[in-house]
């Protein structure tokens, strides 16, 4: 992800219920990003940054999940044991939304999702 100034995206999963229940969950926000409302680390602008988001399901979801976060001078910092709703057990679908209020770009790359 890539988050230009003044943008502010949620990257959510959520369950097929309603109303429904959220899994991993991030807020990226210019200089910050947060999980849960906590900030957990700063974010460099307009800069790449990858992010690795892992979670059990089903029977071995546990409400927590891991994060791995390289930065643009390949850094790695990993968070593992990051809270989620502990009742989440499934994914039906996965997004990113823009929550700025203002014009604003945020950019995605080389997505990729796996179930294994």
């Amino acid at each position: 992800i890539r988050i230009e100034p003044g943008a502010e995206v949620n990257c959510e999963w959520r369950n097929e219920t309603h109303p429904y229940l959220t899994g991993p969950s991030l807020v990226f926000r210019e200089g910050a990003l947060l999980a849960r409302g906590q900030k957990i680390a700063d974010l460099p602008v307009s800069q790449w940054v990858r992010v690795e988001m892992r979670a059990s399901l089903g029977g071995q979801a546990d409400g927590k999940w891991d994060l791995k976060l390289t930065l643009p001078d390949g850094e790695v910092r990993s968070l593992p044991g990051l809270p989620c709703d502990p009742k989440w057990k499934t994914t039906r679908w996965v997004g990113f939304c823009s929550l700025a209020a203002n014009a604003s770009a945020f950019y995605l790359d080389d997505v990729e999702l796996e179930n294994k």
